[in-house]
């Protein structure tokens, strides 16, 4: 008896021992019961993307807790996206990108600031006045007198006042990297120095203001006409200049139908007579005292780009080179030769007509026709055409 006594004891004891060898084998029943305030302390936000970079405004500490990623899944394999536009810093601090808005007022506060900040690089003349009696200045980057020069335009048209900024800020961001920017393996300052850029940020300085601020920008002796003209109830949409004349149809007419043109002065297409106007009078005279060897005029609907005013074969070829350059550049598309209106005549047209040399209308923004492209458009249209000009000057030192 004592024998089976002695071995169930045994028996007893081997037990225990075998159950403290299973609590050890086993610690996850034996962990704490953690809190939901504790876990939310720690825990990372849901889904985390093991390679996201935490704002400035995480906890320190926090990226500890991020779960490491599966052996078979590199983050470095992963592609790594554009940056957006507005992560890419744009040069300069006077020629503000907070707001598309520009108007004539902005223009010339931002015109007396960069002509103080660099004036070794750019002398300030005006080309003429508008109808209202505000000067339209032109800004010369390099030598006004180099005999190689061209011509950069912005601003015909009222609502399409974003072309203005887009100028002004090409201006200050060549003037920001005059001595260390670099295109096609040669200086600014080399490609400045051999052609000058003039720059005309806008054209329509009436009209701009009477879009952006209304009949209260227009003087007394004005208003009265100018509350009268069709379009006035939707200034926003303004194209013409002060006085209800389309500055891009002003400057002669074609051969084409007539017809569906506006026979009145009104808020957009209505011709008038060729250079009836003080504003297209002045960029004739222009021309007439520079030989620029090239010109864009710079306009926003629709991301595409006029190069074409029945040329003759050999200059027809010459220019196309040209614009298949800018499109590379910009992206935009080349309108057809068959889509060219023969019925009024724009600035480029009359440009490639008169003097034989390359003309472009560039047409930045997506914007929907009758509408001033919208402030989330801005960063777009200034990464395409930040380099139009530069390129444009390269292209006449070889």
């Amino acid at each position: 008896m004592k024998k089976y006594l002695l071995s169930f004891v045994t028996l007893l004891i081997l037990l225990q021992l075998l159950g403290c060898s299973l609590s050890v084998s086993e610690p996850v029943l034996t962990y704490p019961q953690v809190t939901p305030s504790v876990i939310a302390s720690v825990s990372p936000s849901p889904s985390p993307t093991p390679h996201k970079t935490l704002g400035p405004t995480a906890t320190p500490g926090i990226t500890q807790y991020i779960p490491t990623p599966s052996p078979t899944i590199k983050p470095t394999e992963r592609p790594t996206p554009s940056p957006s536009p507005t992560q890419r810093p744009v040069p300069g601090t006077i020629v503000s990108m907070k707001d598309a808005q520009y108007s004539y007022e902005e223009l010339m506060e931002d015109i007396n600031q960069l002509m103080a900040k660099f004036p070794q690089y750019l002398t300030l003349r005006t080309i003429g006045q508008s109808v209202f009696g505000r000067d339209i200045p032109m800004i010369v980057m390099g030598d006004p007198e180099n005999p190689k020069k061209i011509l950069i335009q912005g601003s015909t048209h009222a609502r399409e006042y974003i072309t203005s900024l887009l100028v002004m800020k090409q201006l200050e961001v060549y003037c920001e990297q005059y001595g260390t920017g670099i295109y096609k393996d040669s200086t600014y300052e080399q490609i400045i120095s051999e052609c000058a850029i003039y720059f005309v940020p806008m054209l329509n300085p009436d009209g701009v203001n009477l879009c952006i601020k209304g009949l209260d920008s227009v003087p007394m002796e004005w208003r009265a006409y100018v509350n009268a003209l069709p379009g006035i109830s939707k200034l926003s949409a303004w194209k013409a200049n002060g006085v209800g004349v389309d500055l891009n149809g002003n400057f002669g007419t074609g051969w084409g139908d007539l017809s569906d043109l506006p026979t009145a002065p009104c808020s957009d297409g209505y011709p008038g007579t060729p250079f009836s106007e003080p504003e297209s009078k002045a960029i004739q005279t222009l021309c007439a005292e520079n030989a620029f060897l090239n010109l864009t005029s710079y306009h926003a609907c629709g991301r595409i780009l006029y190069w074409y005013y029945y040329q003759d074969a050999t200059t027809e070829a010459r220019d196309l080179q040209y614009a298949l350059e800018l499109k590379g550049l910009t992206g935009y598309s080349l309108v057809g030769k068959d889509s060219i209106s023969s019925s009024t005549v724009g600035l480029k047209d009359w440009f490639i007509a008169r003097y034989r040399k390359p003309g472009f209308t560039i047409e930045v923004g997506k914007g929907s026709y009758g509408t001033p492209v919208p402030y989330k458009d801005l960063y777009n249209v200034w990464y395409k055409n930040e380099l139009v000009p530069i390129h444009l000057a390269w292209k006449e030192c070889n």
